[in-house]
């Protein structure tokens, strides 16, 4: 489901995602990062998604993480999930946040 909305709704991958996130090549993107962001927090983590891509025929997604007793700006990593580390209520959010920015463009 994912997969086939990014598809159909994302951008193409193109040089601003290679530098604002690192990412090399992607079939689509769905950028959260420039488009208002997308937030998780869960157990003591915190993710502010940045992009959901296909890579390869995969969902890929990238976000920053931290523990909810660390500070962002100092000890925020970027993490690349795959679709399976998310459960199905934080899927159907991204699938949404998707739709958000994209289905009126």
């Amino acid at each position: 489901m994912l997969r086939e909305l990014i598809l159909r709704l994302g951008v193409p991958w193109d040089e601003v995602h290679e530098q604002d996130f690192g990412l090399e090549s992607a079939e689509r993107v769905a950028d959260f990062f420039n488009n208002g962001g997308l937030d998780f927090r869960a157990k003591g983590m915190n993710l502010a998604a940045s992009y959901a891509a296909v890579v390869n025929g995969s969902v890929e997604i990238g976000a920053w993480a931290w523990l909810d007793d660390e500070d962002f700006d100092e000890d925020a990593t970027f993490e690349v999930y795959s679709e399976d580390d998310f459960n199905a209520e934080e899927i159907e959010e991204i699938c949404k946040r998707i739709k958000e920015i994209y289905e009126n463009e």
